[in-house]
């Protein structure tokens, strides 16, 4: 018996195929007849795994969106090196969640595993995450009675510049000054709302109660 051990390397034509036979004949047979054996091999085409490109985010927000590609293959599975989770980790489109550890470290990486690989290998394609900080909106304002406007401060804080304000009064009105006054028609309660945009295009949004106070009226008697 002699044991016959070698390596096949398919060519294009048949990967192309999806198989290939091979036949193993026996020589030196004397004046015996010679054998064959056929063995055919069914090429898979090869598993290909995409998650995305790396992405840059703002550190005040909670979540990004995912999208990946698998083919040739079952489906995929999302892992995290961080410590945040993903609203569905079975999902090629999903969020994944941060956690606290993950925007502290600055970064965070995700990988897209393929699953039902069959006889081929598992492949794995990495996303990472990068956290730039956000702003934080603030603002002061002084309560007043009708009549008198009301002025409101800017106290926001970014690693960056802010560039842009957009004021809401609560009543319809509206202003993008970073320190406006306003006058309201009407005394009442209002939420004011301050959006903030800095120069990395990271935004942040504060709402405040504001009591516009009704005018007191005098009077007396004799």
């Amino acid at each position: 018996n002699t044991v016959l051990n070698t390596t096949y390397s398919p060519p294009p034509a048949d990967t192309s195929a999806g198989n290939v036979k091979l036949v193993l004949t026996t020589t030196g047979n004397g004046g015996c007849i010679g054998k064959t054996d056929t063995v055919t091999i069914y090429i898979n085409n090869a598993v290909i795994v995409y998650g995305g490109k790396d992405d840059t985010v703002c550190a005040n927000l909670d979540s990004v969106l995912l999208s990946g590609t698998v083919l040739n293959t079952g489906g995929g599975k999302w892992i995290t090196l961080g410590s945040g989770t993903f609203t569905n980790s079975t999902s090629l489109t999903t969020y994944y969640i941060f956690s606290p550890a993950d925007t502290t470290a600055g970064s965070v990486t995700l990988v897209l595993q393929s699953t039902g690989n069959g006889p081929c290998n598992t492949v794995t394609d990495t996303v990472k995450i990068k956290f730039i900080p956000g702003p934080s909106a603030k603002f002061v304002f002084n309560e007043t009675c009708l009549g008198n406007s009301v002025a409101f401060f800017d106290s926001s804080t970014s690693s960056g510049n802010i560039t842009s304000w957009k004021w809401y009064f609560g009543d319809a009105d509206s202003s993008t000054l970073q320190n406006p006054s306003h006058n309201y028609a009407t005394f009442g309660n209002f939420k004011v709302k301050l959006q903030i945009t800095s120069n990395t295009g990271c935004t942040d949004t504060l709402t405040k109660p504001l009591t516009v106070h009704d005018v007191p009226k005098a009077d007396f008697k004799t």
